[in-house]
């Protein structure tokens, strides 16, 4: 079993991962962590994993499974044409990773992907939220840049900072 660790690193491409063999038959594998870490239990035999912009996907892929030379391709099946958003879902898709299985491990892999990976914090009570800050981010283009609330990202502005240890709520909003 190998923990894979799938990164969006660009600019503005979403991608949607398969796993396929050599004849585009799509494998399973395990969803195990998102960019909130691990997910409280994981998802099982899944097919695809879709990612956008700066987010990332963990998962297991149980390569004993397959006999020796057997290949396998991870490959984005979403077409993009634009920066603007992902278009649709196209088969075969674009290989971007080749598997070969080339040898048995030294020893039976005996691991198990747990049942329960990790508890998720509590919400904040109805009383609690009533008292925080709501922030509003409007996030659009103008001129090929990227605006939020109609002025481009400046590290040092302070309203773009909130305290260590303080809470908001936070309205995201995409044009």
């Amino acid at each position: 079993k190998y923990r894979l660790r799938l990164l969006n690193s660009g600019p503005s491409r979403f991608y949607e991962f398969y796993l396929v063999d050599g004849r585009d038959r799509e494998q399973s594998f395990t969803y195990i962590a998102n960019d909130g870490n691990l997910l409280p239990a994981p998802l099982l035999n899944q097919r695809k994993v879709r990612i956008a912009v700066a987010e990332r996907a963990d998962i297991v892929v149980d390569f004993s499974r397959y006999p020796i030379d057997t290949e396998l391709y991870l490959v984005n099946r979403l077409r993009q044409d634009s920066t603007r958003k992902p278009k649709d879902v196209r088969k075969p898709g674009d290989r971007v990773l080749k598997f070969i299985v080339d040898r048995y491990p030294p020893q039976q892999d005996l691991s198990q992907v747990p049942n329960a990976l990790r508890p998720l914090p509590e919400l904040p009570t109805a009383e609690k939220l009533a008292t925080l800050n709501v922030r509003r981010w409007e996030f659009d283009r103008k001129n090929g840049l990227w605006m939020v609330n109609g002025r481009l990202f400046d590290r040092d502005n302070p309203r773009a900072r909130i305290d260590k240890g303080s809470a908001e709520i936070w309205e995201l909003v995409g044009k």
